[in-house]
């Protein structure tokens, strides 16, 4: 005697809703004539993967951009323990030129945020 038995399972797809990740931004440090310390971190990545992090600085635009000046660090997957920290110096700054910076993320896919 053969017998089957047929499970099937009804189960909806559950979409996860987006968390964003959390960031702070440190003031600049090591200010000199020409250079200065941008730091940061990324307290927790949320459950997205940042495709790219850093920062953007521009001398002419109060809220730079991608399109300007920027130190790119590469990914971060949701796995990566957090607190990220973040510190670069910047060199060959114009001498007394305000400089306005922000923390970079790129969020998969292709959507991106400047935080100030």
């Amino acid at each position: 005697m053969a017998g089957f038995i047929w499970i099937q399972s009804c189960s909806k797809t559950k979409e996860v809703t987006p968390v964003p990740p959390t960031v702070e931004i440190a003031a600049v440090s090591e200010l000199t004539i020409n250079s200065a310390r941008f730091n940061g971190q990324i307290s927790n990545s949320g459950n997205q993967d940042i495709s790219d992090y850093g920062f953007v600085y521009s001398e002419s635009n109060a809220a730079p951009t991608l399109s300007d000046a920027k130190v790119s660090h590469g990914a971060v997957s949701q796995g990566t323990p957090t607190p990220v920290t973040i510190s670069d110096q910047i060199q060959s700054l114009k001498p007394g030129r305000l400089i306005m910076s922000g923390l970079m993320l790129l969020l998969l896919p292709g959507r991106f945020t400047v935080l100030q």
